[in-house]
């Protein structure tokens, strides 16, 4: 099987020139589906059936803009936006929709953008921070080898985040972080004066400021790292997501000439051919 279709080779297997295809695809191109029609066509399927209300938001960038996906856990994809950046505006807008088209709202999985948080909220929809991310975010402040006491106690907790299975679990892990927190608190808020002469006014900087980082990221994400536990089947992560934009960026790779419309009308295209065209379907 080709991994990459030409118009020689289509033209050789349908029997039309390459000039008629070239003018059917653009023809195609610059009218795609919108997310409003999948899903209209999509709550028509059997499968529509098999929503979770489990919501996992992500986004990706292609060249000036972005296209902002939501997914069920069970059906997969369900609706999308293309945007000029995940703003609340655009996110709410969104939830709304979705909530206005009867989609079964149990709670929400995504990164942790105050965008995606704040309009979660606003709809009082319950919020799953992502474990993975947050795990990788603190790995990648302390580094493998993080050099101060402060920092080795925080990379051994973050290697137990994403093995929490019970309340009484999530409540150890809790403490043990709140403890380590009060224990380095004065360490990793110390600042540093600049004694640069030539300077008019002195200024502060945080002496850790990776290792602060690492502690408040934590710290922010408490309260929603362990909703999966209340909601059984709930998903802890949304990595399932990396995948499908993967594959998304080595379509627009090969079509790189593209002006931005047309790699947001290929997007659309995308979304709707795999979805109800599947190659292996």
């Amino acid at each position: 099987m080709r991994h990459t279709l030409t118009l020689a080779y289509l033209s050789e297997l349908s029997g039309y020139s390459v000039p008629t295809l070239s003018i059917r695809f653009q023809q195609y191109l610059a009218n795609p589906p919108t997310s409003k029609e999948y899903l209209s066509q999509l709550k028509n399927t059997d499968e529509w059936s098999s929503c979770t209300g489990y919501l996992l938001i992500d986004a990706d960038w292609f060249g000036e803009r972005c296209v902002i996906t939501y997914r069920d856990s069970a059906l997969g994809r369900i609706y999308w936006s293309l945007a000029d950046g995940e703003y609340l505006a655009v996110i709410k807008c969104d939830l709304e929709w979705l909530q206005s088209e009867n989609y079964p709202f149990k709670a929400a999985v995504f990164d942790g953008k105050k965008s995606m948080d704040s309009a979660c909220r606003g709809l009082t929809i319950p919020i799953q921070r992502c474990l993975v991310h947050i795990q990788t975010r603190i790995q990648t402040l302390l580094t493998q080898n993080p050099q101060t006491e402060a920092g080795k106690d925080l990379l051994l907790l973050a290697q137990h985040i994403n093995k929490i299975n019970t309340p009484y679990e999530a409540k150890i892990l809790i403490r043990w972080f709140l403890r380590l927190y009060q224990k380095h608190y004065q360490f990793f808020t110390q600042k540093t004066l600049n004694a640069d002469p030539e300077r008019k006014t002195p200024k502060w900087w945080y002496t850790h400021p990776y290792l602060r980082q690492a502690y408040q990221h934590l710290y922010q994400a408490l309260p929603n790292m362990f909703t999966y536990l209340r909601y059984p089947g709930l998903p802890k992560d949304n990595n399932s997501s990396e995948g499908s934009y993967s594959q998304l960026d080595n379509k627009i790779l090969i079509h790189r000439g593209m002006t931005q419309t047309s790699k947001e009308n290929l997007i659309s295209w995308y979304f709707y051919l795999t979805r109800f065209y599947p190659p292996n379907g």
